[in-house]
């Protein structure tokens, strides 16, 4: 059994009204299960340079990462046990999508975030609230 780091991303963007926004995005195979970008680590990658790189491949947009909110731990059916830290990452601009036909993205209030993405992430946007509030 081999240890998969990875990292990811949950973007955010503030409205002018001050409403925070969690971006969202689906799976490639199920447009009914949604997530948050992540990847593997390439090397001489650090963390926050693969969050950066996987939010702009899987949804489009360039993000700042800033604090680590969390790691997500899972086994695959091969036995390999993927590790995947999570930074906050502040929403900067929209930019070349290249998974554009594979997946959805959506930007959701907290609440409605927290509601829609799968049980596993919900530790990542109570994180975010208590930083971004």
């Amino acid at each position: 059994m081999a240890i998969i780091a990875k990292a990811g991303a949950v973007p955010y963007r503030r409205l002018p009204t001050g409403q925070i926004e969690i971006l969202v995005i689906s799976s490639p195979h199920r447009t009914d299960h949604w997530l948050f970008p992540m990847g593997h680590i390439d090397p001489g990658e650090t963390p926050q340079e693969t969050a950066r790189r996987e939010t702009q491949e899987e949804a489009g947009i360039i993000a700042d990462p800033g604090p680590h909110i969390g790691q997500l731990v899972f086994t695959k059916s091969l036995g390999d046990e993927h590790r995947v830290d999570y930074y906050l990452a502040e929403y900067c601009g929209d930019t070349d999508w290249p998974e554009s036909k594979q997946r959805q993205r959506q930007w959701l209030a907290l609440e409605e975030a927290e509601a829609t993405v799968a049980p596993d992430f919900h530790k990542f946007i109570t994180t975010a609230r208590e930083i971004l509030i």
